[in-house]
């Protein structure tokens, strides 16, 4: 009886650090994302600039394994990205 009390005790706790090890998974790559997203344009050298950011929008999914979605996320909840709404 002793043995199924200790089970019980694990059974109950485990949920919980695999729940905190995931979420902590989750801000780890959510970051590294955001990181990636900021540092991108930097290693373009000066490309954006030429054609007003065209090609940086066509090509940001691509090479960084990012959906739109997660892009969109990042860009307008990050302080370090400036956006600019352009029309015509």
């Amino acid at each position: 009886m002793d043995w199924l009390n200790v089970l019980a005790s694990v059974a109950t706790i485990l949920p919980a650090f695999v729940v905190v090890i995931g979420y902590c998974l989750y801000i780890f790559e959510r970051r590294r994302n955001e990181l990636d997203l900021v540092a991108y344009p930097k290693g373009l050298n000066g490309a954006v600039k030429t054609d007003k950011g065209q090609c940086f929008v066509l090509h940001l999914p691509a090479r960084l394994g990012l959906t739109e979605d997660k892009n969109a996320q990042i860009i307008f909840y990050d302080a370090h990205i400036n956006r600019v709404m352009r029309t015509a």
